[in-house]
């Protein structure tokens, strides 16, 4: 029979804390190309599937609507969309945070 040997999270979570935090400070910064989230499709035109948004494309649908829709840090939206909703979500909630 083979012996195991004992691991104790506790002494490696307090030893790799600083490790990790390092690694991830080296990777806080996002680039355009980098996926911010994704999305699933209704399906109501085929079948449903994820979209990968990135956080260009994110800031650019929220730029461009701002400026179509002349929004500003003072403009306040009343929308029926859930922030569920893509547009919900993007046309509703983050062109309100991105003044």
């Amino acid at each position: 029979m083979a012996k195991s040997s004992w691991l104790h999270t506790d002494t490696w979570v307090k030893n790799s804390k600083s490790m990790v935090l390092d690694h991830l400070v080296d990777q806080s910064e996002t680039q355009p190309g980098d996926i911010c989230f994704l999305q699933f499709t209704s399906g109501s035109t085929g079948d449903t599937k994820g979209v990968t948004i990135t956080h260009g494309a994110l800031i650019h649908n929220v730029k461009l609507m701002r400026s179509r829709y002349k929004s500003t840090s003072r403009t306040v939206l009343v929308s029926w969309l859930p922030q569920y909703h893509d547009m919900g979500l993007i046309g509703g909630l983050f062109t309100s945070l991105f003044a």
